[in-house]
């Protein structure tokens, strides 16, 4: 889009490149320790049950996008790296960070297209770059899913979009390519379940014509199944209390107001449930005295895409917002950007030109002061790096249908991280690990001669407490 209307163009070797720079320094300033992060508890569970499956399970899943599978591309990623790297977390938080990056990139070339404003598209993805809750993405590579789901959906949506830009029909060699990016985000994440939602809102806002629903209704139908296995009780989900899904006005309205809570650095949980409607009303108001559709469509985006989450137990973070923030930062640079060429019509080009680099360098400054006064530290569990470290020191051998005991170990008595550890570090899937503090009987000493080895902790380290027999 261009500035007033369409008639001075944003200058873009000038600006592009700085703004480019800025865009990537927040996350790049704020999460670039992250590379060094180890595993958390949930990567070695996700990594452990995609493994010690069959190889074909994994791949069937992805082919079946409607079986009860949980969610198997990210269990392609998992396996793939660990095939090839072992229990290294570096490749995966590398491929973590590069997948973070290469998000920013599809976000604003998906805004770029809607917005056809190079300035708008920069401004939007500058204020999705970052957030506090972001902080999962740069030290936990459990968010793969997130990141996986973010990618395909972007990159689906953009193909649409495009195709869509002139008013011509999707073509339907345009449609297959739409329709594969939809399947791997659902094999990604369930939050890609809103995509067809979010065509046909665009083709209602943008074209103002149900005359082209028909694909976004078949990617509809699509989901039909896919649900129906998901909330299957073959399905993970069923058995994961957190995933729960509680279709009440309470549930929705107590999740919005945590979230928006959470988004806007609100200590306190000072949204109340008329503030937040309050809220939200104003926002449709100003899209509708500016005649924005735009701003209307973003509206619509921000609404809906959270939905397959609002309904289940809220997270702690942000991170599960990553996808309908690109509908708030849409808003917000639509709507900064119209009232900006509102109240500064008479300009000189010239003029314009400072006033865009201006509204830029304020906003990143903005967002950077918000972003640094609310920073969320993760704390890495530190026992499962030093365990790792600690027993590859010990330089076991621990292959075939063996056990292990530990007399001692530092985790909690239903804590599973010591089994995956010892599994996945021996790359032995049929490996028995003991825990005393699991067990109802003491071993006798004859019983603790038939494990491979016998260890202990103490001191803060893993030791051999008898060798291998």
């Amino acid at each position: 889009m261009t500035w007033n209307k369409g008639r001075v163009k944003f200058h873009r070797t000038a600006a592009i490149i700085p703004a480019a720079l800025a865009i990537v320094s927040l996350p790049f300033y704020f999460g670039s320790s992250g590379i060094h992060a180890y595993f958390s508890g949930d990567d070695l569970m996700n990594l452990h049950g995609y493994w010690s499956k069959p190889p074909m399970e994994l791949l069937k899943g992805n082919l079946l996008y409607y079986s009860a599978s949980y969610r198997p591309l990210g269990g392609l990623f998992y396996v793939g790296l660990y095939s090839l790297f072992g229990l290294n977390p570096l490749p995966f938080r590398i491929v973590c960070m590069a997948l973070f990056f290469l998000n920013l990139l599809l976000g604003f070339r998906l805004l770029n297209t809607l917005t056809s404003s190079l300035e708008m598209a920069l401004l939007a993805t500058l204020f999705f770059a970052h957030h506090a809750g972001y902080a999962d993405f740069y030290q936990n590579t459990g968010v793969i899913f997130d990141l996986l789901c973010f990618t395909f959906y972007c990159a689906g949506l953009e193909l649409y979009i495009a195709a869509r830009k002139d008013g011509r029909p999707v073509s339907a060699t345009r449609f297959l390519a739409i329709v594969l990016a939809f399947l791997c985000a659902l094999n990604s994440k369930e939050m890609a379940v809103s995509f067809p939602v979010v065509i046909l809102l665009y083709e209602i806002i943008i074209h103002k014509s149900l005359a082209n629903i028909g694909k976004a209704l078949l990617l509809a139908l699509m989901v039909v199944p896919y649900l129906f296995l998901k909330l299957s009780a073959d399905s993970l989900f069923s058995t994961i209390s957190d995933y729960k899904i509680t279709l009440t006005l309470a549930q929705y309205t107590a999740n919005n107001l945590h979230y928006h809570n959470l988004l806007f650095y609100l200590k306190n949980s000072v949204l109340t449930p008329g503030l937040l409607l309050g809220l939200l009303l104003g926002l449709l108001a100003l899209a509708g005295l500016l005649r924005s559709k735009l701003m209307l469509f973003a509206m619509a985006f921000l609404l809906v895409t959270p939905l397959p989450i609002i309904f289940i137990s809220p997270r702690g973070s942000t991170f599960v917002y990553y996808i309908p923030l690109v509908g708030y930062s849409l808003y917000a640079a639509s709507a900064l950007l119209q009232l900006r060429g509102k109240c500064f019509q008479s300009m000189p080009d010239s003029a314009h030109r400072t006033m865009q680099a201006i509204t830029f360098c304020l906003a990143f400054l903005l967002l950077f002061n918000l972003h640094a006064g609310n920073i969320i530290a993760e704390v890495e569990d530190a026992r499962l790096r030093q365990t790792a470290f600690q027993l590859r020191a010990l330089n076991l051998k621990a292959k075939g249908e063996g056990r292990l005991l530990f007399l001692k170990d530092s985790f909690e008595k239903e804590d599973w991280s010591l089994l995956y550890i010892c599994r996945l570090l021996y790359n032995n899937p049929a490996l028995e690990v003991d825990r005393i503090k699991r067990m109802t009987e003491t071993p006798t000493a004859a019983e603790e001669q038939a494990y491979m080895y016998v260890l202990t902790h103490d001191g803060g380290k893993y030791q051999i407490a008898l060798p291998a027999h």
